[in-house]
């Protein structure tokens, strides 16, 4: 090649490089993507002024009459969100100088700070089960930290350490829950309220909907002058399936001993692509796709060019497809063996969480199910990209209509279950508005109005259970003061686990 000719060739990529460089910049500010990531991370929207995605809805679901939408845009008061918790020399300096792979998701280095369960390393390392995320440890820096199990159990996977890496949305109180810290010794006049889920529960920046709940009963209970204080445990932790929320409920919550259990089973279990059996086993849609396209995870400009090509399946229009499952059942047979969602294994859980719950003398509520997808729901390509990517990676090729009576099916389960072991639902989803503006994907929010709204929702229903329990005198309960053995936990030093165990 002559020395022209290469010249050209460099100046042709020089212009592409930079041309594609400024498409990607632009696009990551007008979708709201950060600029400091080498992978897409969403820019969470804040509210500002008087334009709240939720506004308008507070009126329509205000259930309760002794509620007041003056209230619905006040806050929960904020807290001292500051590390004090004695972190070792060499975890901060893994953190620190840890070097990411080209291409790594940035959720991988936060995952480092985590204090894994000692039971699921063991486990790890003899069974290569579930070692996606910590086999990027295994050289760089070659260790985790891990805290002992209360039981046998490998769940849960992992804690978040209190007050330890408290950085921007990455908040956690004293217990490594959300929310502000939890003096254990409860008054003769607290109502201790907890919430246990997954990222559902725990989600939300700078407040979580529990924070939000627990916020407007307040100011429900100051407005009725019932003479009660109440606080709040966000035990909800990313990712966890329905067996680590129970192990948390027994091991971590319960002895805290709140008054009241309020657990949403989220979404970790709920897998209804596993269910579907295409007609065409070789059949596409030219429409939609099934899993992560080359790059679709790091460059907003090639978004935008897949976007042209991909769309979310408007209604009736997926391949032809059967379903190997009946998801229509109003009343769902309980002892049926082979539930999908893994529910048969959930209503295991749900009982265990039930008999810690009634062991503390206390009261269990399970919330519905709330998702977006519903018949006829129609998305728009510019603002509904991160749902329609969703869809389209984790649920094609089913439509919304079957969708819905997945999400409806497991919620029918749970009401079944509820009637059956004599606990309470808590209907949010019946009330809260299936809007794409209030969704980042099929089940997360996308500002802080889905988790304001859902705390008001929520608020409101337990309003009338707590009212009669004052009425009763069952509320609140005598003080209490935990023995310090019970929490022990959350102060114990992390132990240091050597990951040269697991395999390359």
């Amino acid at each position: 090649m002559s020395r022209s000719a290469l010249g050209s060739a460099l100046v042709l990529i020089v212009t592409v490089v930079i041309c594609f460089s400024a498409g990607e910049l632009c696009f990551r500010l007008i979708d709201g993507y950060k600029l400091t990531s080498l992978s897409l991370i969403p820019i969470r929207q804040q509210e500002a002024g008087s334009t709240r995605e939720s506004d308008s809805y507070a009126a329509r679901t205000r259930l309760n009459p002794s509620f007041h939408l003056d209230w619905y845009n006040t806050n929960p008061r904020d807290y001292d969100r500051s590390n004090n918790y004695p972190l070792p020399r060499d975890w901060i300096r893994a953190v620190r100088d840890y070097k990411p792979q080209p291409g790594e998701r940035a959720f991988i280095k936060n995952e480092l700070k985590f204090l894994y369960n000692y039971n699921w390393l063991v486990d790890a390392c003899k069974t290569d089960n579930g070692t996606r995320v910590i086999k990027h440890y295994r050289i760089n820096p070659g260790f985790v930290y891990a805290f002992k199990s209360p039981d046998a159990s490998t769940a849960p996977q992992f804690r978040l350490v209190p007050r330890g890496w408290n950085e921007g949305e990455d908040s956690y109180n004293n217990f490594g829950f959300r929310g502000p810290d939890i003096n254990p010794a409860k008054s003769s006049r607290t109502i201790r309220i907890a919430f246990i889920g997954a990222s559902t529960t725990a989600q939300g920046w700078p407040f979580t909907y529990p924070e939000y709940a627990v916020h407007f009963l307040q100011l429900w209970a100051n407005a009725e002058r019932l003479n009660v204080h109440f606080d709040v445990i966000n035990a909800g932790r990313p990712g966890l399936d329905s067996l680590g929320i129970a192990k948390i409920m027994r091991y971590e919550v319960a002895p805290l001993h709140p008054d009241l259990v309020v657990y949403d089973p989220g979404a970790n279990d709920f897998n209804m692509a596993a269910y579907v059996k295409l007609t065409n086993p070789n059949q596409t849609s030219s429409s939609s796709h099934g899993g992560a396209l080359p790059l679709q995870n790091y460059s907003a400009l090639l978004g935008r060019v897949y976007e042209l090509i991909f769309r979310a399946q408007p209604e009736g229009r997926t391949p032809e497809h059967t379903l190997t499952f009946d998801f229509k059942q109003a009343n769902p047979n309980l002892n049926e063996t082979g539930l999908p969602f893994r529910l048969n294994e959930q209503i295991v859980d749900a009982k265990d969480i039930s008999e810690a719950v009634r062991g503390i003398d206390g009261h269990l509520f399970v919330t519905s199910f709330i998702a977006l997808p519903y018949p006829g729901l129609r998305l728009d390509p510019e603002r509904d990209r991160l749902i329609i990517d969703f869809i389209n990676q984790q649920y094609w090729p089913l439509t919304f209509s079957e969708l819905r009576d997945g999400f409806n099916f497991q919620n029918n389960v749970y009401r079944e279950l509820a009637n059956r072991d004599g606990f309470n639902v808590l209907d949010v989803a019946r009330y809260f508005p299936q809007d794409p503006n209030l969704f980042s994907d099929v089940f997360h929010f996308r500002t802080q109005s889905g988790e304001r709204l859902e705390g008001w929702i929520a608020a409101q229903l337990l309003a009338p259970y707590v009212r009669r329990e004052i009425v009763r005198h069952e509320l609140p309960k005598p003080a209490f003061i935990p023995a310090p053995g019970a929490l022990a936990w959350a102060r114990a030093r992390p132990i240091k686990f050597n990951l040269a165990c697991l395999r390359p």
